[in-house]
């Protein structure tokens, strides 16, 4: 009988590739919406480019809407990161920080090379993972924002896609 050998996982976890949520039909009425009223404009302007470049986001924003994403094996190990059949070493990441996406709790690794890895992590692990990682890597307390993360989060809260729910 050959003795068992120590693993060298220290949490494992299975989560959607990325964070999702169910759409309502508001939220394809208000994208429609709103590629219209530029697909006109664009069309006066005889900005042809731009028209398709419109209907090929308003295509992406359904697909990601409608189609839920697969699920894949994440893990935490002695020495990285596995997330599916990627692995990143601890030495790649310099830091981490955690962010609510779409009623998700999703983990970013800054890489060294400025890249940036998504993984979702389900509510009842994340002390567990935030633990694991901050003896390894150092955590962020706040994200770190890019221009594209301020506009996103500026239109956001200036456009919103579907309705809120009024606090009671």
């Amino acid at each position: 009988m050959t003795p068992k050998q120590p693993t060298d996982d220290l949490l494992v976890w299975d989560a959607p590739v990325r964070p999702f949520k169910k759409r309502d039909r508001v939220y394809y009425q208000t994208i429609i919406a709103l590629a219209f009223l530029l697909v006109v404009i664009s069309f006066f302007l005889h900005e042809w480019l731009l028209i398709g470049s419109i209907l090929a986001v308003v295509f992406v924003s359904y697909v990601l809407a409608a189609v839920p994403p697969f699920v894949i094996l994440n893990k935490l190990t002695r020495k990285g990161v596995w997330t599916g059949e990627t692995f990143f070493n601890y030495s790649e990441i310099s830091q981490y920080w955690f962010e609510n996406q779409l009623e998700s709790i999703v983990m970013i690794l800054l890489l060294k090379n400025n890249s940036r890895v998504f993984l979702v992590v389900p509510d009842n692990k994340k002390e567990k993972v935030k633990e694991i990682m901050g003896n390894n890597v150092v955590f962020r307390e706040k994200p770190l924002k890019n221009f594209i993360s301020k506009i996103g989060d500026w239109m956001k809260q200036k456009i919103p896609l579907e309705e809120t729910a009024s606090p009671k």
